[in-house]
């Protein structure tokens, strides 16, 4: 991870805190009491720089991992590729920068949804269905 890359994980994970001290003072309980609960959307990969899965998986990981808080991250997998039959590469390019952030991201889950295909296009008969990634600490 490059010092510019680091400088942005530093800046997301201080907002996560910002956030977590002032939900605490409005309820009056310590920042350790509160849960976040970090969500990445992965599911077009191809929209993302390859410095932005390393910042969004640094980040995951810095926050699931924090001492003293129970945190948990959930990551939206990709759901297809331009290229047929590669979406298992696109699933590994995305569970890579995880691994190097020490997150635990051995649970999936499916989250279902109901499409709505009113045009009867063809293109859009994909699954009802997300592809979770839980990230818990490791």
């Amino acid at each position: 991870m490059t010092f510019a890359e680091s400088d942005r994980v530093e800046a997301m994970f201080q907002e996560i805190v910002k956030a977590r001290t002032s939900i605490s003072k409005i309820h009056q309980c310590q920042g350790s009491d509160v849960t976040t609960v970090v969500v990445i959307n992965w599911s077009a990969p191809a929209l993302l720089k390859a410095e932005s899965f390393r910042c969004h998986a640094a980040t995951a990981g810095v926050a699931v991992n924090e001492l003293g808080c129970v945190n948990v991250g959930i990551v939206l997998n990709p759901l297809h590729s331009n290229q047929r039959g590669l979406l298992w590469q696109e699933d590994q390019k995305c569970r890579e920068p995880l691994a190097s952030a020490s997150v635990n991201c051995d649970s999936n889950s499916v989250l279902a949804c109901n499409t709505r295909n009113t045009r009867n296009d063809m293109r859009e008969m994909r699954p009802g269905q997300w592809q979770l990634l839980l990230l818990i600490y490791f």
